[in-house]
């Protein structure tokens, strides 16, 4: 009787099969990280162009963009709000973003820190955070102050650009136009009330929000640093970008890198090559990492006449 044997995988081409699969793998990951990416950064882009158009309609409702921040001013006190009352920009798209539920629990005749608005303030709101940035849920730590105890406030990658922050290192090395104060506002400032009619430059022109995203964490050029910062709550008081620019290594208090380099105050997306940005008038799109600090600067200015340079 003739026996048949089964043939069966040698140790060597077993080895060999899983070489293939490695490589395949390697190749694949690549790839396969780019889709990812790319999926994300539409998303990104899709949120920034939905707050974007909210903050349209606050002004076609109310004839004027809201504040990029409410702080205790006598002299120039946000109307319909106590004047030592704190709230962030976004409490006032909630209703425009499909909120409208948050946006009917929270008091602005009572600060955000308050008992009543914590709930809504510490909520995780999509629309807020861009899906490239680190995972969803993250919080600041707010300092304990003016009667009320130290507490937290979810954060948002997106940030209004409220004024380009002309100081004595930027100017003098030609970094950015030398501008009077008035020229150099953003749209969403402290207490502000901007009307269409008053962005000089031109809707199209302006930004009205920027990625700032990963805090509480900081980042530097794509990579984690220590420390962390307790800025960018979208219900909070911290929450507006003073433009300046940073070192080419991410840091120093102004340079003439202006995007990627740092999310401590300025412009910061995990995108390779660059960051979402969302105008005035509604339309969002991609800039480059290359854009030159000036040409950045001109489109955080609502009024500054300057002649707009390529973004790209």
């Amino acid at each position: 009787m003739i026996i048949s044997r089964k043939s069966a995988f040698t140790l060597i081409e077993l080895l060999v099969v899983i070489a293939i699969i490695a490589i395949l793998i390697g190749l694949l990951l690549p790839a396969i990280q780019k889709v990812r990416e790319a999926s994300n950064r539409a998303s990104c882009l899709n949120n920034m162009k939905q707050l974007g158009l909210a903050a349209v309609n606050f002004e076609g409702t109310y004839q004027y963009f809201p504040p990029g921040v409410v702080l205790p001013s006598p002299a120039q006190p946000y109307p319909g709000v106590p004047v030592s009352i704190n709230h962030g920009w976004g409490v006032f798209l909630l209703p425009y973003i499909e909120q409208g539920n948050l946006a009917s629990q929270y008091d602005k005749q009572q600060d955000y820190r308050s008992g009543k608005n914590q709930p809504v303030v510490n909520t995780w709101i999509k629309s807020f955070t861009c899906p490239s940035a680190p995972g969803p849920g993250r919080q600041i730590n707010v300092a304990a102050g003016s009667g009320f105890p130290a507490t937290t406030a979810a954060v948002s990658d997106y940030l209004p650009t409220s004024i380009v922050d002309q100081n004595n290192l930027l100017t003098p090395a030609g970094l950015i136009d030398n501008v009077v104060t008035a020229e150099r506002r953003g749209i969403m400032r402290l207490n502000s009330m901007t009307r269409m009619a008053d962005i000089k430059d031109g809707a199209s022109n302006t930004f009205v929000l920027v990625e700032s995203a990963g805090t509480p964490e900081v980042w530097r050029l794509g990579a984690k640093a220590a420390g962390t910062q307790n800025t960018a709550a979208w219900g909070g008081r911290s929450s507006t970008l003073n433009i300046q620019g940073k070192q080419a290594n991410g840091t120093g208090a102004s340079g003439p890198c202006a995007i990627n380099c740092s999310n401590e105050g300025e412009i910061y997306g995990f995108h390779t090559g660059g960051v979402n940005v969302v105008f005035a008038d509604g339309s969002s799109r991609f800039i480059a990492v290359k854009a030159d600090i000036r040409a950045v600067a001109r489109m955080v200015t609502m009024a500054g006449n300057e002649v707009n340079s390529p973004l790209d």
